[in-house]
């Protein structure tokens, strides 16, 4: 029984954006049926990622004990579309 991490990678990731009016990206269904496979899972998941919003943000949320239980990195544009300021994220995930 080898145990297997993994890493969640979204285009559009749950959660909110705020460019002046709140949007919300998922239904909420989606979002806490999400949820609670994480927090159920949350040894497994090492990370999760994700875009969309065109910015570079980090986030994450606690369980009801105020314990994190899920992180999300938001990679920013690659683009200066749109008065983007591009850029790009490196990660090193180690295999032990």
């Amino acid at each position: 029984n080898e145990k297997k991490n993994v890493i969640i990678l979204f285009h559009v990731p749950p959660g909110q954006y705020f460019p002046g009016e709140p949007q919300t990206f998922w239904q909420e269904q989606y979002t806490q049926q999400y949820r609670d496979i994480i927090k159920k899972n949350r040894e497994k998941v090492l990370l999760t990622t994700g875009a969309h919003i065109h910015f570079m943000d980090m986030r994450y949320e606690d369980d009801e004990e105020g314990n994190p239980f899920y992180y999300l990195l938001l990679a920013p544009s690659f683009s200066p579309e749109f008065g983007n300021n591009p850029g790009f994220t490196t990660l090193k995930v180690d295999d032990q």
